[in-house]
């Protein structure tokens, strides 16, 4: 791919999230807390933002010793971000995106933590620099996903960890870029092979995400037409958009960058 299509591909990511979560029935669903996608849905879980919160706990529960510095890989509005700090403190939690727009939100509303505009696919950090890292539902749009996973592993000390969810296409032609398709979870783990991670677990957990979101936000926008909330047009829109993913799989993610020889050290910290 080009620089100007990398470019093009990189802005029309951006402005689509950057309109969507700006959207009043977006944050209405969401509770205006700043997440912005399917979560981890729980038998009692009772909204959006609670699934969020439960995603975010499902992908640090596999890292065993949670200290030194995380990366929030695509931070939108800094919701995981702020998440994190139930876990780490304020000062080791740093994150990142692409869109100026979304960072200036996240420096506005959580100004204990540290955003950084870069791209995943190219970061600016040094060699092992970074102990562990959290990526949710973004790698799919990265050019590439492999790309970003051999960035990961440049990034992260020796034993760390990263954790995300990711989105497999349903065909090669809705796959945007088309080289991040992947078949199926064998494939993705072999992907995570290839760009040299060890441990590595991928999980389909469509049942658990997707769909109880798809479950819960089309009867969402049936009712806000319904008030008068949003115009018919833009209902037929996102049911056509949701539509079309029906058969995509979800999966949860975690990889670890081998130990250096000799260390013993457990956990990404050093």
């Amino acid at each position: 791919m080009n620089a100007d299509v990398r470019t093009q591909q990189t802005r029309f990511v951006r402005d689509v999230y950057d309109w969507f979560s700006s959207l009043d029935i977006t944050g209405d669903f969401y509770e205006h807390s700043g997440f912005l996608n399917y979560g981890y849905w729980q038998p009692r879980t009772e909204s959006a933002r609670e699934a969020c919160e439960h995603l975010v706990d499902t992908l640090l529960a596999v890292i065993p010793k949670k200290r030194g510095i995380i990366l929030d890989v695509a931070c939108g509005k800094g919701a995981t971000t702020h998440h994190l700090s139930r876990y780490f403190p304020p000062q080791d939690i740093i994150g990142i995106n692409i869109s100026e727009g979304q960072l200036a939100l996240c420096r506005q509303n959580f100004p204990a933590y540290r955003f950084v505009a870069t791209d995943a696919t190219r970061l600016d950090f040094d060699d092992n620099s970074i102990h562990n890292m959290i990526c949710v539902e973004a790698a799919f749009h990265f050019d590439t996903r492999e790309q970003f996973l051999r960035e990961a592993n440049r990034v992260l000390k020796p034993g760390g960890y990263l954790v995300l969810s990711d989105i497999l296409w349903p065909s090669v032609l809705m796959a945007r870029p088309r080289a991040n398709f992947l078949r199926d979870v064998h494939e993705y783990r072999a992907l995570c092979v290839a760009t040299g991670f060890t441990d590595v677990v991928v999980e389909d957990a469509t049942d658990r995400c997707w769909r109880p979101f798809y479950e819960h936000f089309m009867p969402y926008l049936e009712y806000k037409f319904s008030c008068g909330d949003i115009p018919l047009e833009m209902l037929r829109r996102h049911q056509i958009r949701l539509n079309r993913r029906l058969s995509q799989r979800y999966l949860l993610v975690s990889v670890r960058k081998p130990e250096a020889r000799g260390s013993t050290t457990m956990g990404g910290c050093r």
